[in-house]
């Protein structure tokens, strides 16, 4: 709050604010209107207008407007000279002298929008030992998080497979159609859908995804008598409205995606074989498979470098983990075999490329692998920005600091 009794005006005369009117937020014209003043014992009816400088007036080109004839108060943080309006000087105040300049700069931080990762100003306090452990915390968290998130109905089918069917419809979804790809991919007995042709499959999955309708009622027909493609043997079309288009860099991406996502079905029990293999050897022979693939079938896309890396990050390495971790999978020795690779393999993969990594950088964070980036967007989406600081171990350290 401003003393207001504390101030007077320019050529000294006492003044008195009775009523401050109201706020005109959204409007052109005065900042405040219908109030009313007193000077030297004189009440006077009408607008308030505030500059930062007095000079401010002619600068927005208010001695033009009309609108702002009835102004019978003129505030200004620093007086660097008179106002004439419509033929009369306005009685105008100066108040840059009864304002605390601590208590002005604690108002403007509260104005301003807090950053997205509240330690952000105080990161570089926290010690890389530190670090380092909060991103071998959060590796773990992630991984078993998206294992756990997996929830599928095998119906006698070889769980490994199916689940590794799974892991790879909600990669190709990326997070905005994550789900609607997990959608469709539980509508088939993987076992079966592997067994098609590129082409037959793929007009499968266009068909059942509402992408495309039926050319004929026979080749309806010819899906409903399909019993052994689909789980318990029900034939049902999503609805489109399961799939998000907006923003989408180009017109025919879902229509790519279904491309890809029809050839990786087809690689599935491949890449399965490759599991146990280290990290480079299996990048580089189901970049093999892919590129066999893709001659095989004469196509005229590609999978690029960026997408084969966000695939390997959230197809292979979840799945890897999730096979790890899998009641089934007895043997202690294969379990931390597994996920060792798991890790590895994060730390041979590069970064992904967002928003949310970049901020980290921009941070000071070495970001140089998929390892230290999976690590910082769980901490992010999982602590940061549900604002559980006292949660994380960054967060103690530096209130205890």
């Amino acid at each position: 709050m401003i003393p207001l009794h504390r101030v007077r005006m320019s050529d000294g005369t006492a003044f008195k604010v009775i009523q401050q009117g109201q706020h005109n937020q959204h409007e052109s014209g005065p900042d405040f209107s219908d109030a009313i003043i007193e000077i030297d014992g004189l009440k006077w009816c009408g607008n308030i207008e505030i500059h930062v400088n007095a000079k401010d007036w002619y600068l927005h080109q208010h001695h033009k407007d009309r609108s702002y004839n009835n102004v019978v108060l003129h505030v200004v943080y620093h007086d660097d000279g008179k106002v004439i309006q419509n033929g009369r000087e306005i009685p105008q105040i100066e108040i840059k002298h009864v304002i605390d300049e601590k208590h002005y700069q604690f108002f403007s931080s509260t104005l301003k929008p807090k950053p997205k990762i509240l330690c952000s100003y105080q990161l570089n306090q926290v010690p890389q030992e530190l670090l380092e452990k909060l991103i071998d915390q959060r590796i773990q968290q992630r991984l078993s998080r998206k294992s756990n998130a997996l929830e599928i109905h095998n119906n006698n089918q070889d769980p490994r497979s199916v689940s590794s069917f799974h892991f790879l419809a909600r990669a190709m979804g990326t997070k905005v159609n994550k789900l609607a790809f997990e959608l469709l991919a539980t509508r088939f007995c993987f076992s079966s859908l592997v067994k098609l042709s590129f082409m037959e499959r793929h007009r499968l999955l266009l068909l059942v995804s509402g992408m495309r309708e039926p050319q004929n009622h026979e080749e309806l027909m010819s899906i409903y008598d399909s019993n052994s493609l689909f789980v318990d043997g029900k034939f049902e079309i999503m609805s489109t409205a399961s799939w998000k288009t907006k923003g989408m860099r180009c017109k025919n991406w879902l229509d790519l995606r279904m491309k890809q996502f029809t050839l990786l079905v087809g690689l599935v029990q491949d890449s399965e074989n490759l599991i146990h293999s280290p990290a480079i050897r299996l990048i580089d022979s189901l970049k093999h498979l892919i590129r066999e693939e893709l001659i095989n079938i004469e196509a005229e896309w590609t999978i690029t470098k960026d997408f084969f890396n966000h695939l390997m990050i959230n197809w292979i390495v979840p799945y890897m983990f999730w096979l790890a971790n899998d009641n089934a999978a007895t043997n202690a020795e294969i379990k931390v075999d597994l996920t060792n690779k798991a890790i590895e393999l994060l730390k041979c993969l590069k970064p992904e490329k967002n928003i949310t990594v970049d901020l980290w950088k921009q941070l000071g964070v070495k970001v140089n692998n998929a390892y230290t980036s999976q690590a910082l967007l769980e901490n992010y989406s999982e602590f940061c920005t549900q604002n559980k600081c006292l949660t994380c171990n960054i967060g103690k350290f530096l209130l205890s600091s």
